[in-house]
């Protein structure tokens, strides 16, 4: 994974690159396949006392994911860009299907008859009851965890 700082008209600080770095990183156990992350910094006028933003956007194979925060600081803004992220990263019906391969391979290393698996989702900020995805990524998902359930023999 490729991540990349623009700090627009002014210096990052190495403490602040560093916090960026570590949490950015975090998004890796989310999607393993994430190309690249760029993250924009910069602050927004009038001067005010919220006008740190943090413009973050993450590309995997087939999607891009963007999220963009303004607040007193830009860890707080980056860490509350990132949480937005996650939301979107998990809301892709790609993730469902990696998520679903991964629930056989930790049924086939812990085989019991009282152990169960589920995909749980969340939705993202968004000021509709549903949005266009919701329906494919959950038909999708119930789907994959019925093809695994007809093939696990107890």
């Amino acid at each position: 994974m490729d991540i990349k700082i623009h700090a627009i008209h002014f210096d990052a600080t190495t403490q602040l690159e560093a916090h960026i770095n570590k949490k950015v990183k975090k998004l890796e156990k989310l999607n393993d396949s994430i190309i690249s992350v760029d993250v924009f910094l910069k602050v927004v006028k009038p001067e005010t006392s919220q006008n740190k933003e943090a413009e973050i956007k993450v590309i995997v194979p087939n999607a891009e994911f963007f999220a963009s925060k303004v607040t007193d600081t830009f860890e707080e803004s980056v860490d509350t860009a990132l949480f937005a992220l996650e939301k979107q990263i998990l809301k892709s019906k790609e993730k469902v299907q990696e998520l679903t391969k991964k629930l056989e391979v930790f049924y086939l290393a812990n085989k019991s008859s009282n152990l169960y698996f589920t995909l749980l989702g969340d939705c993202t900020e968004s000021d509709k009851i549903e949005e266009e995805t919701d329906k494919e990524v959950i038909q999708e998902g119930e789907k994959l965890v019925k093809e695994l359930v007809a093939t696990i023999v107890l």
